[in-house]
């Protein structure tokens, strides 16, 4: 079993979790992801979902403690947002572009 300390400097990770596949982040979570496929592969954010608070191939971070909703994970492990419904999925980017690990891929491929 995996933990998310294995993403760190590897990935972003957007994580939700949920109690049933009836919940409404589950649909949101799905439209979004095929919505924004090319940017979130762009920003290297890796998706998560915990239902009931367990992951197949992933240990349960200690911050969700049976918790719902969705959490940023920033590459050095640290959670950068939390919302308990889909309101991040409208912020998400402009939270990433404007972290300092963002502004400097940016930077670096611009110059390549």
């Amino acid at each position: 079993m995996k933990k998310l300390e294995d993403l760190m400097w590897l990935n972003r990770i957007l994580i939700l979790s949920y109690q049933d596949d009836e919940d409404s982040n589950v649909h949101s979570i799905n439209k979004f992801k095929k919505k924004e496929i090319l940017n979130l592969n762009e920003r290297n954010i890796k998706i998560l979902t915990f239902k009931r608070s367990k992951n197949k191939n992933f240990e349960t971070p200690t911050f969700i403690k049976n918790k719902t909703g969705f959490w940023i994970v920033g590459y050095d492990g640290l959670v950068k947002d939390y919302s308990k419904d889909s309101t991040i999925l409208t912020r998400i980017f402009d939270l990433i572009d404007s972290m300092p690990m963002r502004v400097l891929d940016s930077s670096i491929n611009q110059k390549l």
